[in-house]
């Protein structure tokens, strides 16, 4: 579950998730979901260190946690799995919000379930979507057939969930309307909008590299340790407690990842940077 929320909140399909990603159609899931959760699997089984990390990893309610640990799902799987924790942090932020409360305590109202906390940290980390994850209109024991048959409970839900859904579009229609309404048909207009466009992703990119640095000064922490052990064990006659050769190669691999992922995004700041002169 928090791989498939690293992969939801990721640069990659965020956007997207907000816009479109949880607005299926009943044929769709019946067909195993639409392109964009199809492609939710297919990154959700990706070696990609960028899923592997949490976004707060010293917080003692994730300490068992390993979102690195890959099990290949479908979409469908996937979207059922969104589908159950989106409902269960519906009902925490409502405790939330009922008792005043929107700080650390929201752990109070996650009924011990660190994947809704995590998802409530998300959404903080974000600074978005928030509305969006919590307009769950499906309580958890309803199948598809008893949702199909559902009448005016189910048109009350649908209507306060579409005005959720709308909020959202509402809300990042209203991030861009400063540039937009002035004078959406002149060139300069467009300039303008075309640069703050490429400041948002300069911005996001920040992100990620600092994301990604931290985790690579990890690794070469790791790595520094598992060396250190190595030598410290070279002349033990017993066999190792673990194969400390094997961690050390991981580990390795796992830096080089890391260095060609940081490297791809300097090269597409580079990129932005070139393409703020020409405009």
């Amino acid at each position: 579950m928090f791989r498939l929320l690293n992969v939801l909140f990721s640069e990659r399909f965020f956007h997207a998730f907000l816009t479109s990603g949880d607005q299926l159609s009943r044929r769709e899931l019946d067909q195993g979901g639409s392109t964009f959760w199809e492609n939710i699997a297919t990154a959700f089984s990706e070696d990609n260190v960028e899923f592997d990390a949490l976004i707060s990893p010293d917080d003692p309610v994730f300490e068992d946690i390993r979102a690195s640990q890959t099990v290949a799902h479908s979409a469908a799987k996937l979207h059922k799995m969104w589908r159950e924790v989106s409902g269960n942090f519906a009902r925490a932020e409502a405790g939330s919000k009922k008792s005043g409360e929107h700080g650390d305590d929201f752990w109070e109202y996650c009924g011990g379930r660190a994947d809704v906390f995590y998802l409530h940290q998300w959404c903080n980390h974000r600074g978005a979507g928030r509305e969006f994850c919590s307009a769950n209109i499906y309580s958890d024991d309803e199948d598809d057939s008893q949702k199909e048959g559902t009448s005016r409970a189910k048109k009350g839900n649908r209507k306060r969930r579409n005005s959720s859904q709308a909020e959202v579009l509402a809300a990042l229609a209203d991030s861009v309307g400063a540039i937009a309404a002035a004078n959406e048909t002149s060139e300069a207009q467009e300039a303008t909008w075309k640069e703050q466009a490429l400041l948002l992703h300069d911005k996001r990119i920040s992100h990620r590299l600092s994301m990604l640095s931290d985790i690579l000064k990890r690794t070469n922490s790791n790595i520094l340790e598992l060396k250190t052990h190595i030598l410290e064990h070279e002349d033990d006659s017993d066999e190792d407690e673990f194969d400390a050769e094997s961690l050390l190669a991981q580990e390795r691999g796992k830096r080089q990842k890391l260095r060609d992922q940081i490297l791809e995004l300097e090269c597409e700041v580079i990129a932005n940077v070139n393409a703020e002169q020409v405009i």
